[in-house]
């Protein structure tokens, strides 16, 4: 039987350099009713004897006996929580101190939601810092999960019920994407979802990680490529079992977001075209709140215009053909137009590309 409280999930690999703080922001929350739940995977560095350090009993300490990988930890902390709710927290952030207090208030009131995010402030990087915001109704995630993952994965509270009603968990088929791809196995199962819009915790960016750095391995970003078109394939035959997903003229939008190609006129047209066949299979068949879905996916293609400034004035006649966007956006990206903003930019990426070979 689970308990009324929560479960704090922070697996942690050779983490010794943060995880003392991590660990402090949790035990000093102003909500009292958790256990932390820390999987040790199979560390080598001090990352035990700065978790032997504590003398709590809210702490629960799971061992692998070998680095199992995130995924694993992860699903061993879902079967081993005993609280109503699991909350995520990674080894190198850190909780504000009324996190818990104020996801478990929003949760008890709000019981048809089954998964609930935050806002994060960056910190950690001297480029990309600041307040990250992330939709926060459930209509507006609904609609943004056929484009990004709309949630900070350590930022995240669930109903435990809900991952053993529905037979859940993290896919090891789907590393590096298994967070996106357990949020829309939870939509998909018909479980609403919302992000807090307020930053409830510290998210730490390095350069030279996955989150903070551009140029991945190249081998790398493709498979991550095919894994997210695989997941999006999924949201569109739950929402739009009659249209024949596109992998790619969608998968250009999400790779967008790393700048790695040059794209043409004729991308932005059919991009522009078959965001206009969403926005008719959406009034169709419902699936989401038509206003919603509609502002989100004009949002969609400024992003991808905004990007692309490079095309010149042609792209600029498209984005008016598109939709009804603000004057004010308009008119910066008709400047950008004139001027082909971005286009040296991509030329350096282009030749950065050929003297690195096998990195992105």
């Amino acid at each position: 039987m689970l308990k009324k409280g929560i479960s704090v999930i922070l697996p942690v690999y050779n983490g010794e350099k943060y995880l003392k703080s991590s660990i402090d922001s949790i035990l000093y929350q102003t909500f009292k009713g958790f256990e932390l739940l820390i999987i040790n995977d199979g560390s080598t560095d001090g990352t035990g004897q700065i978790v032997s350090s504590f003398d709590d009993d809210r702490i629960k300490v799971l061992k692998n006996e070998k680095n199992r990988g995130i995924i694993y930890s992860l699903n061993r902390g879902f079967s081993e929580a005993t609280g109503k709710y699991i909350a995520r927290m990674d080894a190198d952030d850190i909780a504000e101190k009324d996190r818990l207090k104020i996801q478990y208030e929003f949760m008890e009131t709000n019981p048809e939601i089954g998964i609930c995010g935050t806002w994060v402030k960056r910190f950690g990087s001297l480029i990309r810092g600041g307040l990250l915001s992330v939709p926060v109704d459930n209509e507006e995630i609904k609609a943004n999960m056929f484009f990004f993952n709309p949630f900070v994965h350590p930022s995240v509270i669930i109903r435990k019920g809900i991952i053993i009603k529905n037979n859940l968990n993290y896919s090891e088929e789907f590393k590096g994407t298994e967070d996106y791809k357990l949020w829309i196995d939870m939509i998909c199962a018909k479980n609403k979802a919302a992000n807090i819009p307020i930053s409830l915790l510290k998210y730490r960016i390095s350069d030279w990680s996955i989150s903070g750095n551009i140029f991945f391995n190249r081998e790398k970003l493709v498979q991550r490529f095919k894994l997210i078109s695989d997941i999006q394939k999924k949201v569109f035959k739950n929402a739009f079992p009659d249209i024949e997903f596109d992998p790619e003229i969608h998968g250009m939008i999400y790779k967008m977001r790393f700048h790695t190609e040059f794209l043409k006129i004729e991308d932005i047209k059919n991009i522009a075209d078959w965001l206009k066949k969403l926005i008719e299979y959406n009034k169709m068949k419902k699936y989401c709140d038509e206003e919603t879905f509609n502002g989100v996916v004009l949002k969609i293609f400024y992003q991808v215009c905004s990007q692309t400034t490079y095309l010149g004035i042609n792209l600029y006649n498209e984005l008016k053909n598109f939709g009804n966007f603000s004057r004010s956006g308009k008119t910066r990206l008709f400047f950008k137009c004139v001027i082909k903003f971005g286009y040296f930019e991509l030329l350096l990426k282009r030749h950065y590309l050929k003297l690195n070979k096998g990195k992105i």
